[in-house]
Order: structure tokens, then C-alpha cells, then sequence
């Protein structure tokens, strides 16, 4: 029982030391906020443009997009 609870233990303490060295917590943040903004993020209208219209205002939608990020406060720069 005790080997066993030592066991756990230096387990507990690897997982530990391996998050705080690699900064994990702090990364699957950022990784969120990106996630966050990209989610709405308009790429597949100018995928899908046919013509230079329909194209003008996939980059259009796509710079508005960028006023609405450069206001937010989540966005890590």
C-alpha cells in the first residue's frame, strides 16, 4: 500500500513539473483566445469567391473582421 502511494505520488510530481516546464496552462490559453478569434475569422467566403465581386467583398468582410479584433482585448498581439 505505501509503495504503492509513493508510486502515485512521484507520478503526481512528474506531471507536475512537466506542465510547469513546458508552460502548458499558459499555452492552451493563448491557444483558446487564437481559437476565440479565428472562429468567426471569414477565410472560406474568399475560398468559395467565383468572381472579382463576390471576391471584393470576401476581403472586405475579412478586413472588417480585422477592425473588430484590433478593439478586443482578449487577442494576445
Amino acid at each position: 500500500m505505501t509503495l504503492n502511494l509513493l508510486s502515485q505520488a512521484k507520478q503526481v510530481k512528474t506531471v507536475f513539473a512537466f506542465r510547469n516546464d513546458t508552460e502548458l496552462d499558459g499555452k492552451l490559453k493563448l491557444a483558446q483566445s487564437y481559437n476565440k478569434v479565428l472562429r468567426d475569422f471569414p477565410i472560406n467566403q474568399l475560398l468559395s469567391a467565383n468572381d472579382l465581386e463576390s471576391i471584393a467583398k470576401a476581403i472586405d468582410a475579412i478586413f472588417s473582421q480585422f477592425k473588430k479584433i484590433k478593439h478586443q482585448d482578449s487577442y494576445p498581439i
